[in-house]
């Protein structure tokens, strides 16, 4: 195939499909946009705890999704210190738990769920 064929060539559909990574539409740029707008509104002083516990819940568990589809990617290098894949592997394990764990995070988005 020529290199002009391959650049002419139709995107994905975005489905998901088995060895597919990401739909045409990544998530990660929905988390970026909710993490900009999070930021505007704590330097404004409009953020509240349950905004702040929705943006932290969700982008930490956004962040070992891709981490973790990324280490399947490299195989067992993925394991291996030295590569940058097994040390950011390392951070997403822990974010769960700084800051607030996320279950945590899950009682203050019920409780304002429920008042």
């Amino acid at each position: 195939m020529s290199a002009t064929a391959r650049r002419s060539a139709p995107e994905s559909t975005g489905s998901r499909t088995p060895g597919s990574c990401w739909p045409r539409w990544p998530p990660s740029s929905t988390g970026w946009t909710y993490l900009d707008r999070s930021i505007i509104r704590l330097n404004s002083g409009a953020l509240d705890a349950v905004d702040a516990a929705k943006g932290k819940w969700w982008l930490s568990d956004l962040q070992q999704r891709v981490v973790d589809r990324c280490l399947q990617l490299h195989g067992g290098y993925g394991y291996m210190l030295e590569y940058p894949i097994a040390r950011a592997y390392a951070d997403a394990r822990i974010q769960p738990i700084y800051g607030g764990t996320n279950e945590i995070m899950k009682e203050i988005i019920a409780r304002d769920l429920v008042s």
